[in-house]
């Protein structure tokens, strides 16, 4: 085709080749049918505008560009919105870009002074999550639905250990939690994690799910592992070596135990018996302080588990125990991979413009 308003484009698995731009109105697609760009769908020509843009950033152009988009996220597919957020912020990296929109998922999380309110023709600066999650209506539950990643506890202590970790040692899982890619929420039980898992998959999240190395815990494995979506290399155990039964509090040092114990009721831990090993953290407490002639409730044990996480969150190099360390790792090791399968799978999908523009 020749003339400067003559487009030619093929469109492949490994992407798409644009030469000779100059109306974007030229543009047709070929899936099997050559089709033109307008009679394509709004989502498509959102996703071909990004393509284009993103391949101007690429090319370093030294003109500035200001990209304004009204609600980007409209008629994408959720999993296309965490696409056409990545590509913003890359975007945004090289030009000034100015988005309004009505999804969490596009929100400047990591600079809240970057978002701007806009109600009623009057403009309000954000210094608080909570002023974009109230102007949303975002409740603390969607991150199951805008998180590209999620990570499910059975607790809300397992939740405040293992993002506590996440952050500290893993440099990628600290951007993804930064950047609201990456979500650590608790089911409020093991009994609801299976049920929990499934949502999370459905809206197109990758989940790592952490169970306990207990009978309530390995009673929903088998239910996990029936969630066809769901890797079973990603469902992990808090497995402690030499116990039968383990949970989260299992993998404190002895000393961060002892000094739960003695703020609780003044006295020392006894020392460890062969016999507890096939008893659960729970049982060993409850006899222990029921021993000591103190309370033994649930909720003495909830407050105790609530003392014990927090003090570990603050200090994990020396709350944590050998075994407990390795497991941790193990754990960042297979929230790192999900990430980066995703980022890899997206990479080798993504559509790769190459615009060839006619000198004047």
């Amino acid at each position: 085709m020749q003339g400067r308003s003559d487009l030619s484009i093929q469109l492949q698995t490994g992407g798409i080749t644009v030469g000779g731009l100059r109306s974007i109105d030229a543009i047709e697609l070929d899936d099997g049918v050559s089709t033109s760009i307008l009679e394509k769908g709004d989502g498509v020509k959102s996703l071909l505008t990004m393509a284009l843009l993103h391949d101007l950033a690429d090319r370093g152009s030294s003109s500035q560009v200001l990209l304004a988009i009204d609600e980007p996220e409209a008629h994408l597919h959720p999993d296309a919105v965490h696409k056409m957020a990545q590509v913003l912020r890359e975007i945004a990296g090289e030009q000034h870009v100015i988005v309004a929109t009505h999804s969490p998922v596009l929100v400047n999380r990591t600079q809240l002074e970057k978002n701007l309110i806009v109600e009623n023709n009057s403009v309000t600066e954000v210094h608080r999550i909570g002023q974009i999650r109230n102007c949303l209506g975002v409740r603390p539950f969607d991150n199951l639905s805008s998180a590209e990643f999620l990570v499910l506890t059975e607790g809300p202590t397992d939740c405040q250990v293992i993002t506590t970790a996440l952050r500290k040692y893993s440099e990628i899982c600290a951007d993804a939690l930064a950047e609201g890619r990456l979500a650590v929420t608790d089911a409020v039980g093991a009994d609801n994690l299976p049920n929990r898992a499934r949502f999370a998959l459905e809206m197109m999240s990758d989940v790592v799910v952490i169970v306990d190395d207990d009978s309530s815990g390995r009673g929903v494995i088998e239910k996990l592992s029936n969630i066809a979506s769901l890797d079973r290399d990603r469902i992990r155990k808090l497995s402690v070596p030499g116990r039968s039964q383990s949970v989260l509090e299992d993998l404190y040092t002895r000393e961060l135990q002892e000094r739960a114990y003695f703020e609780y009721i003044g006295l020392n831990l006894p020392d460890a018996k062969p016999a507890d090993n096939g008893s659960t953290w729970s049982n060993r407490t409850k006899k222990h302080l029921a021993a000591a002639s103190a309370l033994c409730e649930d909720e003495d044990l909830d407050l105790m588990k609530k003392k014990l996480a927090g003090w570990a969150a603050a200090d994990l190099d020396q709350s944590l125990t050998c075994e407990a360390k390795r497991l941790m790792e193990g754990i960042i090791a297979t929230v790192e991979r999900m990430i980066s399968q995703r980022c890899s799978a997206a990479s080798q999908l993504k559509a790769v413009v190459t615009a060839d523009y006619d000198d004047e």
